[in-house]
């Protein structure tokens, strides 16, 4: 056998490095395969975001099944079997599907950025628990300080409105609604008005994520104060289908690469696996 595919390890070592990647295949094909059956199930149920899921549960399928088998006989056998044909092989398998996994992971992160909006800006209060915190040192300061003008107030309460408007995702502000006509659930309020007002059929149901009454106090015969609505993201399933269409071609091309001269494919320095 050629010496490059002889290990560098001791017999030992290639023992348990092939027993560990044994356990490593083992929970690789059962946790994703548990993924991909009930994906299977209910995939009509699935929303687009999770496609990529059910991708990158392929993803690391497809590797356990195509390569881990190559890896663990070469380790009890203390040397690579198959020579050149079976690293080419190899290394062709690990190319796509490393490259997929990473590129589906990259995809979902920036869905998720998308969804849940770009970070936060100095200045801006976002979360309730940072409004929390400014109320509370809001009192702090009235009960260490003279009582507030009323421009003062006025002011806080403009500054209040501000924030609320200026979250994390863009906000629709509804007016029209007397005071306290969605009593404690905005959400289904609107979700029932709204498709009511629009005469739509909505499949599915009006998609919002969250809905309240703004935050602004109540002022004797002002207009009733506005409902603020948030709609949810959504990514049709054939958008989601041609990103990872697109990602398998990449994958691909990267990988085929080697094989037309820019690079190569040849064994690991400890020669029992080949890259």
């Amino acid at each position: 056998m050629d010496e490059k595919y002889m290990s560098k390890l001791s017999p030992t070592v290639d023992f348990w490095a092939g027993i560990y990647l044994v356990i490593v295949a083992v929970l690789s094909v059962f946790g994703n395969g548990v993924v991909l059956v009930r994906a299977a199930g209910r995939f009509a149920l699935l929303k687009s975001p999770e496609l990529l899921t059910v991708n990158l549960a392929l993803t690391d399928i497809g590797m356990a099944l195509s390569m881990y088998p190559l890896s663990i006989y070469s380790c009890f056998n203390h040397a690579w079997i198959g020579g050149d044909g079976s690293c080419l092989y190899y290394g062709l398998m690990g190319m796509i599907f490393s490259i997929t996994s990473i590129v589906t992971l990259a995809v979902m992160g920036m869905i998720r950025f998308i969804v849940a909006g770009s970070p936060p800006k100095t200045g801006d209060v976002f979360s309730h628990g940072a409004r929390l915190d400014m109320l509370e040192d809001t009192e702090d300061q009235r009960r260490n300080s003279p009582p507030a003008l009323a421009s003062e107030v006025e002011m806080l309460n403009a500054k209040l409105v501000e924030y609320e408007d200026r979250d994390r995702r863009v906000n629709l502000s509804i007016y029209g609604f007397p005071e306290h006509s969605e009593e404690k659930d905005a959400l289904s309020f609107l979700k029932t008005t709204l498709t009511d007002i629009l005469q739509t059929d909505f499949p599915g149901g009006l998609d919002l994520e969250r809905a309240h009454r703004s935050l602004a106090p109540i002022k004797p015969g002002a207009p009733p104060r506005p409902l603020v609505v948030r709609f949810r993201v959504k990514f049709q399933r054939r958008t989601i289908g041609f990103v990872i269409s697109g990602i398998w071609l990449y994958s691909g091309l990267w990988a085929v690469l080697p094989l037309m001269g820019w690079g190569s494919y040849g064994p690991e320095p400890f020669g029992i696996s080949a890259r």
